[in-house]
């Protein structure tokens, strides 16, 4: 579970306890399923979880990503603008 916001994010300790929580509620069918993503890409990796589930994580849920966030990655899902962006960190080493 990894976010952009730092005070949200689990410790290894934290997702370690999580992951060995979280396992014996699974069917093989959930384990199994898989998770497209493409580069740009930005799916509700939420939306075919059971309600309860959704309900007791809720609070890990990222919120709505800001428009400057948006912005790059509408740039990013190009080539020529991924690369643009790259040269930019680059450049300005950010």
């Amino acid at each position: 579970m990894t976010t952009h916001l730092v005070a949200k994010r689990f410790s290894a300790a934290e997702a370690y306890a999580f992951c060995q929580r979280i396992r014996p509620s699974l069917s093989a069918e959930e384990l199994s399923s898989p998770i497209p993503l493409e580069r740009g890409e930005r799916p509700d990796r939420w939306k075919d979880l059971p309600a309860e589930f959704v309900d007791a994580w809720s609070d890990y849920r990222e919120t709505r990503p800001t428009f400057k966030r948006r912005v790059l990655w509408w740039i990013g899902s190009s080539n020529i603008g991924w690369y643009m962006l790259y040269w930019v960190r680059r450049v300005l080493r950010i």
